[in-house]
């Protein structure tokens, strides 16, 4: 995701079939470890990554399915509800 500002919040489906989701800012190492989008029970809108303050500018946010699960989810996906941008 390509965004113009100074930070951005990702916003995920956390549910008993997610798995991690790879997570990377301007090309910089991905968070480590993976944030798992695991719950027991789904919750939508659920903050998973603040990015720090940036310089005003364009960026890029990229996203992945890592391919990993914790042992009691039932698969791997992810599901973004959405990114907030902040000038």
């Amino acid at each position: 995701m390509r965004f113009n500002g100074t930070q951005v919040k990702l916003y995920c489906l956390k549910e008993p079939s997610a798995g991690n989701i790879g997570i990377s800012l301007d090309g910089a190492a991905e968070v480590s470890p993976a944030p798992s989008l695991y719950s027991a029970t789904k919750s939508g809108n659920t903050l998973i990554y603040t990015s720090p303050v940036l310089a005003p500018g364009s960026h890029t946010l990229v996203v992945r399915v890592v391919g990993s699960h914790e042992a009691s989810s039932t698969s791997n996906t992810i599901n973004v509800d959405r990114a907030e941008v902040f000038q």
